[in-house]
């Protein structure tokens, strides 16, 4: 939403559904089914409302391109679960996935942005980093994110981007002890399209190109935790300028 000035105030409620495919296997690769059935890691799928967002932001325009920074907090909507590591070693049914943090989390972001005539781009840098513990012990992981790439308008009202991004998110914590961590490469292609003055909707892919996955870098048991692949990633949105948009 346009504030006037250059300044933008941004609120985010977003639902996601996760198909979680778990596939288990000895050191030399062979098909294993575990002892212990479903309490650890199954096939399932997890949906709900995720943790929102607010942000503030301030877009300057000068004679090259435009320069924006943003701020702001997350509103701990999701779902949260108790510790899952402390229940497997109790031999409880648990869950590793969960759609929010259960506490807010610090934002911020930069980037530069030129505008498509027809062609444009974008190059950014976002981060997300925890602040406290959720009351199960939880506490987000460290997350930086970098990508830059071009954009172009492709018909009336619609503007198609793509970008290389490049994701480093270090380990989650339970109790202090950390678990988890990965660097990615991805590729995002997104398309916005204007519904009118005020309101615009998004679609965004989001496809993985290579991961390196730190997850037993952090002590006994951490080789317990597996590789966690993470699959293509879609996402739609409806979003209010506040403002007729500049296209």
């Amino acid at each position: 939403m346009g504030l006037g000035g250059g300044w933008q105030l941004q609120l985010q409620l977003p639902v996601e559904r996760r198909v979680i495919d778990v596939e288990y296997a000895t050191l030399d690769g062979r098909p294993y089914t575990p002892p212990y059935r479903d309490i650890h890691h199954r096939d399932e799928v997890v949906a709900g409302l995720a943790d929102g967002s607010l942000r503030v932001g301030h877009l300057h325009r000068g004679s090259g391109p435009l320069i924006g920074v943003d701020g702001g907090l997350t509103i701990p909507l999701g779902e949260t679960q108790a510790d899952p590591f402390a229940r497997a070693a109790d031999g409880k049914w648990h869950q590793h996935n969960q759609l929010g943090a259960g506490a807010p989390l610090l934002l911020g972001g930069a980037g530069l942005l030129w505008t498509p005539k027809p062609w444009g781009g974008a190059a950014q840098a976002g981060l997300r980093a925890p602040i406290v513990e959720n009351r199960e012990g939880f506490r987000a992981p460290l997350t930086l994110n970098l990508g830059a790439g071009p954009s172009r308008r492709l018909w009336t009202g619609a503007v198609g981007m793509s970008a290389l991004e490049l994701l480093r998110e270090g380990p989650e914590r339970w109790s202090g002890a950390a678990h988890g961590g990965r660097t990615a490469a991805q590729l995002s292609l997104a398309l916005d399209q204007a519904l009118g003055p005020h309101f615009s909707a998004q679609l965004d892919l989001r496809a993985p190109l290579w991961q390196h996955d730190d997850a037993h870098s952090h002590g006994k048991g951490a080789a317990d935790e597996g590789s966690l692949g993470v699959g293509p990633l879609v996402g739609l949105g409806l979003a209010w300028t506040g403002a007729a948009p500049s296209r």
